[in-house]
C-alpha cells in the first residue's frame, strides 16, 4: 500500500476531470494538514472555473503507477499559487488508464521506417 504523502508532494503535476470534461493539467502548490492546494488548472490554453464543494476526480502519476481518488473544492484562494485547496482524500486507488480501444476486427499492417517496409499479416 502507497502513502498518501508519496501519491501527493509539493511541485507534483495532477489531472482533475469533472466527466464529461477532458482532464486538465494542475501543479501541487502547497500541502496542508487537510488540504492540498493547486495552480489554476489549465488545458491548451483553457482554464478549469470550479465552484466551492464541488466533487473531483483526481489522477497523480507515480513511480508506482497512477493513482485516482475524488475530493471536494473546499476552498479558493487569492494568489497563483494557491487557486483552490482540495481536501486531502482518505485513499487512493491504482488504476489503469489507456488511450486506446479494442476492436473485434483484425486488419493487416505495414510499417514504415526509412526504406524499410514490415508488413504484419492475419494468423
Amino acid at each position: 500500500m502507497i502513502e498518501t504523502q508519496e501519491i501527493l508532494a509539493v511541485k507534483k503535476e495532477i489531472l482533475l476531470q469533472i466527466p464529461p470534461l477532458s482532464k486538465y493539467k494542475a501543479v501541487i502548490t502547497d500541502i496542508e494538514e487537510s488540504l492540498f492546494w493547486i495552480d489554476l488548472p489549465r488545458l491548451e490554453g483553457q482554464v478549469l472555473v470550479l465552484q466551492k464543494d464541488q466533487e473531483i476526480q483526481i489522477r497523480v502519476p507515480t513511480r508506482y503507477g497512477l493513482y485516482s481518488a475524488d475530493t471536494k473544492l473546499e476552498a479558493i484562494g487569492h494568489h497563483h499559487q494557491k487557486f483552490y485547496g482540495l481536501l486531502i482524500p482518505d485513499r487512493f486507488h491504482k488504476i489503469q488508464d489507456r488511450q486506446f480501444a479494442r476492436t473485434e476486427h483484425a486488419a493487416n499492417v505495414s510499417f514504415f521506417s526509412g526504406n524499410s517496409t514490415i508488413m504484419d499479416k492475419e494468423n
